[in-house]
Parts: C-alpha cells; sequence; structure tokens
C-alpha cells in the first residue's frame, strides 16, 4: 500500500481558508499516483518563529476540528496527527488538558 499524509503545516502554517483546496490537490495526486489519500490533523500551532526556539503550543480546538472536517469531506482514508501524545497529553499543560477535554466532547456530541 502506498499512501501519502501531508504533513508540515498542513494545519498549522495555512491560512484555513486555503486549506480545502491545497488537500484537494494532494488528493488529485493521490488519485493520479494510485497512493491511498491520508491527512495529518495538526494539533499545534506555531505562536513565535523567532530564531533560534519557535513557540508551538497546543492548537485551539477549532482550529483541528476544521482540519478533521475538511479531510472528513475530502475523503481521505486515515486522519493521523504525529504529535497527540504531547499536545493532547492529560498531564500536559493547560492548553494540552483542553485541546483533549474539547476534542473528546466534540466525539461525544457527534
Amino acid at each position: 500500500m502506498i499512501f501519502f499524509a501531508p504533513q508540515d503545516s498542513i494545519g498549522t502554517g495555512n491560512n484555513l481558508a486555503y486549506l480545502e483546496t491545497g488537500l484537494g490537490i494532494w488528493k488529485q495526486v493521490c488519485l493520479n499516483l494510485g497512493a491511498e489519500f491520508w491527512v495529518n490533523c495538526e494539533s499545534f500551532s506555531v505562536t513565535d518563529y523567532g530564531a533560534p526556539i519557535i513557540t508551538i503550543e497546543p492548537a485551539e480546538f477549532r482550529r483541528f476540528a476544521v482540519q478533521l472536517a475538511i479531510s472528513t469531506r475530502l475523503g481521505a482514508g486515515k486522519l493521523v496527527t504525529w504529535e497527540a501524545m504531547h499536545f493532547f497529553d492529560p498531564q500536559g499543560d493547560e492548553g494540552a488538558q483542553r485541546l483533549r477535554r474539547e476534542y473528546l466532547a466534540s466525539r461525544v456530541s457527534s
């Protein structure tokens, strides 16, 4: 099985208004190559790009939810998030705990 799961600033660097268009291009690439279309939904936000160290924090749930919704609407075969163990950590900082709570609450209501 061959699959593509676009990542690296798919959810955090992109303006969400353009996310569907960008992922649509990835979906077409997968169709053309006979690959499965997966999407990495980023559960973080870069809040400061200052060098030499950047600041990365748990995303607001709304941002994460938009990524999930668009990916699902486009028919992604799988949704992944590489950094869940940190940004959804129930023992993590308040941002991680909040993102986890809001994500879990959304799963119950859907």
